[in-house]
């Protein structure tokens, strides 16, 4: 029975809910080491050779490098604006200045 569908159970009390806590988590932790994780890749690769299934590439991701659609920086000018610089989208007219907003 998985841990979500235990603590459901309209019959647990908190000392069982806490010791089954206490159970999949040292289990958990168990696991979480490189001997399991070479066993369990060395698994899905033979699942993956019986079933003629290709072994995924490792792919980098790649990082957005254009910030245009973003509020870069915020701060504070007056107390009665606020200046948002976010290069064309927030700026008024396509200018590359930051955009003076009124406070309400």
């Amino acid at each position: 029975m998985g841990f979500h569908k235990f603590l459901q159970k309209e019959t647990v009390d908190l000392a069982h809910a806490i010791q089954y806590k206490s159970a999949v988590n040292k289990t958990l932790v168990s696991q979480r080491t490189s001997q399991v994780a070479e066993d369990i890749y060395s698994m899905a690769k033979n699942i993956c050779q019986e079933n003629n299934i290709e072994e995924p590439s490792l792919r980098s991701q790649k990082k957005q490098k254009r910030m245009e659609d973003y509020v870069v920086e915020v701060c504070h000018v007056g107390p009665a604006q606020t200046c948002l610089k976010n290069h064309q989208s927030i700026s008024s007219k396509g200018s590359s200045t930051p955009a003076l907003i009124e406070d309400q």
